[in-house]
């Protein structure tokens, strides 16, 4: 159990030098717009070493619904991908043009939408990013362009260019997601009741169900002399645990930021947990036995007076508790921590993942 402890412990600060270091989307695919004499406007993106775009994923679009345009894109090489099999992807740098006469025919919009997607070699494929780009582009000087020989314009021509990482001529698209929209409406607060009720509802998926009993037994060793005032207080400090073991993950998402995926989706990130679950796949086979130390043991099941349960112990079965249930809510959990990443509001993730969880213990409350 000692050297399982050291693991985690050097899990951990392994894991801490990554997350400050880890450079962000933008600093991999550095996208600039270009506005040249024609009225045709180039996309052009710069792409950090050992990462490529693929070229079929550049989707262009303009209006309120957005509606695609087309886009002329420069060629690339192709690749034998593990996600998509056989594309076309971009090293380096890739460019892609919108016709002036396309532009018209939507009606001179004000604004694109550029989405694409890229991947690091041999490791994490990001998900689709979108950013819009502002029309029409003002002419920024020293801005010189390496273009592709299919897309470039002749030398004497002048152009007009944008900086995706330092000009406000393009800037990240509004997240539309539900989340998103509360919190524009109606602040931390809403976002706050949002996440509460997600947890309420995920109070009635399977892998929660295991913990009534486990709070059923907790709350029948005060027996006959168990009051609803003192199932109120053994049951609050239960779930308020739990929630507190999930306020942890919200807090340390949005410390980390967007780098969190990155980190975590890393080959030495996967080895590394993959050997913890090799390790604890051996003592599930009887290599050796693993259990908290006995001291532990013996506190936590230590009766108090009369052999009534403490809120203490109460509270730490409650915050272990919350692996069970890990299973079943994986799923919307990555959903929430995502969104609170992108925030990077520390407090506002810990809060709305405390909320989470006492969403979650309402019904448990309620047993108790």
């Amino acid at each position: 159990m000692q050297r399982l402890f050291l693991l985690v412990a050097l899990f951990s600060t392994f894991l801490a030098g990554p997350l400050w270091a880890a450079p962000s989307l933008d600093d991999r695919f550095q996208l600039r717009a270009d506005s040249l004499p024609s009225g045709d406007v180039r996309l052009s993106w710069a792409i950090a070493k050992g990462a490529y775009l693929y070229r079929d994923h550049v989707k262009v679009a303009a209006g309120a619904p957005p509606r695609a345009l087309p886009a002329t894109t420069s060629p690339g090489e192709m690749k034998e991908d593990p996600g998509f099999g056989r594309v076309e992807i971009w090293r380096s740098q890739g460019e892609a043009l919108v016709k002036a006469a396309d532009l018209a025919a939507a009606g001179s919009p004000r604004e694109l939408s550029v989405t694409y997607q890229g991947c690091e070699e041999d490791s994490i494929c990001y998900p689709p990013v979108t950013r819009t780009l502002a029309l029409p582009l003002t002419p920024a000087a020293n801005a010189p362009l390496t273009p592709s020989a299919s897309l470039a314009p002749a030398a004497d021509e002048p152009i007009a260019s944008a900086q995706a990482v330092a000009s406000p001529q393009i800037r990240v698209a509004e997240d539309t997601s539900v989340v998103s929209r509360l919190a524009a409406r109606g602040g931390a607060t809403w976002v706050l009741l949002a996440f509460a009720g997600f947890g309420l509802l995920l109070a009635f998926t399977p892998c929660v169900f295991p913990m009534y009993p486990i709070l059923a037994g907790l709350l029948a060793r005060d027996g006959d002399r168990l009051s609803p005032r003192r199932g109120l207080a053994l049951s609050t400090a239960y779930v308020a645990a739990m929630a507190a073991a999930f306020a942890a993950l919200g807090a340390v998402a949005a410390w980390s930021g967007s780098n969190l995926q990155m980190v975590l989706q890393s080959p030495w990130a996967i080895g590394l947990l993959s050997a913890v679950f090799v390790l604890l796949a051996l003592s599930m086979f009887g290599a050796f036995e693993l259990q908290l130390p006995q001291a532990w043991l013996n506190r936590l099941s230590r009766p108090v007076g009369d052999r009534r349960p403490s809120v203490g112990s109460a509270a730490a079965l409650g915050f272990t508790s919350a692996l069970i249930v890990g299973p079943c809510v994986t799923a919307p959990l990555a959903g929430a921590l995502l969104y609170i990443a992108q925030t990077g509001d520390l407090a506002l993730g810990a809060g709305a993942l405390f909320a989470l969880g006492l969403g979650k213990g309402v019904p448990l409350i309620a047993m108790g």
